[in-house]
Formats: C-alpha cells, structure tokens, sequence
C-alpha cells in the first residue's frame, strides 16, 4: 500500500497524468484489502469523479470497489453501487467487470439469507473467472459459495469449499481481505461446532486435497436440480428436522444450541427456515402440526 501511495504521489507530482486513474484505483483496491475502509471509500469516488464518461474499465473497477466499501461499511447503497458496475460492464462488453459486480451482490445475497439469489451470482462470477484465464479471482468465488453451503446447512460442502479457496490462495500467492477476517472466522467457527472436530478435519482435507481445477470441477458438478423440494417436510434438511424434534420437546433456543453445539442466533436461523417451509408461525403451530404428521404415519 506505502509503495503504491509513493507512486501516485509521483506522479502526480511530475504531472503524469495518464497513470493517476490507475494508480488511484490500485490504491483503493489494496486500502479496501487493509482495511481502511474510509479511504478507501473516499479514494472510490474521487477516481469515479476521473474516470466517468472517459475510461469505462477503471469506471467499472472502482464502482466495484466502492460497491464492496460500502458492502463491508454495512451501506444501503451497495446495491446500487453492484448494479452500476454490471451495467458499465455489460455496456463494454466486459464479462468479468458484469459479473464482478455479481459477486458483490452475492455477498449481499448472502447477509440476507438469500440463498439461490448468491449462489446464482456466485457462480455466474465463477464461471467468468475460470472461461477468461483470471484465476487470482476464483478464492473469492470459493469463499461466496463456501458461505451459501453453511446456510444452507451443507456443512462438509462449506469446509471443503473453505479449504478449496485456502488451498488456491497459497498457491497463487493472494490472501484475504482483513475486513472479512472476523466474519468467515465465524462461519467456519459454527461448522467446527456443528460437525465436531473429527468430521470438520475430514472435510477440510479432502477440500485442501483439491487443486484449483478440481475444485471449479467438483463446484459445477454440483449444480443442478436441488433435492429437495422447495417446501413441506420433505423440503426440511437433517438438521432443521432435529430442530423441530427437540421444538417438540419443549427447548428454547438455547436448549437447543447447547444440545446441537450451535448459537441460539443459529437455531433461530434454523428455525425462521422451517416457518417458512412449513408455512407456519409459531412454534405451538409447528408442534401442533408435527404432531398430526405423526400421529398420521
């Protein structure tokens, strides 16, 4: 970051003006990567300010970097931010710019628990990548679909895919964002709780096992029609099964967490999911109704 700051200053002091555009987008990409999320923010608009109407790419560029500033500030208008970058994408003709800005919106997706949503973006930025050569991108795509396999509650797809994107990253040399350090920590903190130490280290192996193309080819295998219908008891995963079991019981949210090894904040999760599958409202509805279904067998 000091080295690129040294060389904007440079050139903007001997006035060469056709490097600054890129310099400051550079510039914002790795204070975005450091976490410094304010100039980075500040740096992004003022490149836009340059750029715009003059140099579509780096206008592509640094809309996607302040879509992802605003993502990681927590800014309502990330959306936005994404969907200009896939507009100016599209207008060039430029299939990773568009799907650059995809991936924005999966992470968006995915913070709101949008499952298919980031998945199909995820893998639309995906596809982009491994098609146009630009592999130094693919550990993200690995990331975002880690995280939509966790909320989906596919808990050895997620650590596979977890290591996947570790495994990449060593080998083409390019690490994470310290913004996001804390929130894949978390992620992968719950699947260690939910598969338990021996299941997760079965899963990360066999994941870090997979060198980058194998990875891409396991991940497209992979899509297709979903297995289970979209609502009803068939649409409910083992765990969400096991929820409703202990529901039934009579366990609050924290019974049940002590007893699954997950977070209160993840059984509430849980359960939000099976409401709406099972189009019910409150936990007496749901009992009542598992009840009926068993009594009916």
């Amino acid at each position: 970051l000091e080295r690129l700051r040294s060389r904007l200053g440079e050139a903007i002091e001997t006035g060469v003006g056709m490097a600054i555009p890129a310099l400051l987008t550079w510039t914002t990409w790795a204070e975005l990567a450091t976490n410094r999320l304010e100039e980075a923010h500040q740096r992004a608009e003022a490149t836009i300010q340059i750029v715009e109407g003059r140099d579509c790419l780096l206008e592509a560029w640094s809309r996607w970097l302040l879509g992802e500033t605003l993502r990681l500030r927590g800014d309502d208008r990330a959306d936005a931010a994404a969907e200009r970058t896939c507009a100016i994408g599209e207008k060039m003709g430029n299939r990773l710019a568009t799907t650059r800005g995809r991936l924005t919106q999966a992470r968006l997706a995915a913070a709101r628990g949008e499952w298919s949503t980031a998945e199909r973006h995820a893998l639309a930025h995906l596809d982009a990548c491994v098609e146009g050569g630009h592999a130094t991108f693919i550990p993200y795509c690995f990331d975002a679909l880690a995280e939509v396999a966790a909320g989906r509650h596919s808990h050895e797809d997620s650590v596979r895919l977890f290591a996947a994107a570790m495994r990449a990253r060593t080998d083409l040399g390019v690490g994470r964002w310290t913004p996001e350090d804390d929130h894949w920590r978390s992620i992968e903190g719950e699947l260690g709780n939910a598969l338990g130490d021996d299941a997760y280290e079965a899963a990360w192996t066999a994941g870090s096992l997979l060198s980058m193309d194998e990875a891409v080819a396991w991940t497209r295998r992979a899509r297709g029609p979903r297995k289970r219908p979209p609502g009803g008891w068939g649409s409910l995963t083992p765990t969400e099964a096991k929820v409703v079991e202990l529901i039934c019981e009579g366990l609050t949210n924290r019974q049940i967490g002590e007893r699954m090894f997950v977070s209160p904040h993840t059984v509430k999760t849980h359960l939000s999911h099976i409401f709406k599958k099972l189009d019910v409202n409150s936990r007496a509805e749901l009992a009542a109704q598992s009840g009926r279904r068993n009594a009916s067998r």
